[in-house]
């Protein structure tokens, strides 16, 4: 049963049925260890497993980008005690729901055998033996999360590709070319393409590192330009005179 579990879940097959034969509690496998079937049994052929130094540099790069910039401008907006609070607030349920995600995802590994769940096959596979109305569902569901995933990462990338285009073009410009950025994005487009087709992790990994090493250097380049010319005296007055 554990080997048929795996099959059906490498080639891509609807959950559903696989899952059907097993009811809530009702373990496909035995393992040794805890998650071990989850984590460790059922890897692909030739798929490595993350280390833990590389799942965190991929949760950094992941929870920190170019909205740092735009704190400053909420913070100014919500007021200083506002927009901690919040801030922390919004921190604190982020990391409880990617918490819930990975937690979900090892229990259902272990209890039916499976590995690698993406979202879209963690939430069918979250109601596919639910004993109610809302079992038939569990193929809308994956479908539904797939797609707002979809049009979440177009916009994602869309913007990203806006924002590193017209740096660029403004670094081109400070070093006397003249490039629209319209013409680095086209530059630019194979390069983003073809980094869309490495969907393994563990690949990932070096890339992840060096971007969370320019995000810092390009983070404190920002800090003391912004610093540079400011005049502490009027900052000490309050921020009703600057």
């Amino acid at each position: 049963m554990e080997m048929e579990a795996s099959q059906n879940f490498s080639e891509r097959k609807p959950l559903v049925n696989s899952l059907e034969e097993t009811g809530p509690g009702e373990s496909r496998n035995a393992p040794d260890g805890p998650h071990q079937s989850g984590t460790q049994g059922n890897l692909a052929d030739g798929e490595e497993k993350l280390s833990l130094k590389e799942g965190y540099i991929h949760a950094c790069k992941g929870n920190t980008g170019t909205g740092l910039l735009s704190l400053p401008y909420a913070f100014s907006r919500a007021g200083f005690t506002v927009g901690f609070i919040g801030q922390i607030f919004v921190s604190l349920v982020a990391g409880h729901c990617m918490h819930l995600l990975l937690m979900c995802s090892i229990k259902l590994e272990d209890l039916y055998g499976l590995s690698g769940l993406d979202y879209g096959r963690l939430g069918e596979a979250s109601v596919a033996n639910l004993k109610n109305q809302y079992k038939s569902y569990s193929r809308v569901l994956k479908l539904f999360i797939n797609v707002n995933l979809l049009i979440t990462q177009i916009g994602f990338c869309c913007v990203y590709m806006l924002f590193v285009a017209q740096n660029l073009e403004q670094v081109v410009s400070a070093c006397g070319g003249d490039l629209p950025f319209r013409w680095i994005i086209l530059i630019l487009l194979p390069f983003f393409i073809l980094g869309s087709f490495i969907r393994d992790l563990k690949r990932l990994a070096p890339f992840s590192s060096i971007a969370t090493v320019l995000q810092v250097i390009s983070i404190i380049l920002i800090v003391q330009y912004t610093v540079r010319d400011l005049h502490w005296d009027e900052v000490r007055q309050g921020p009703s005179t600057y």
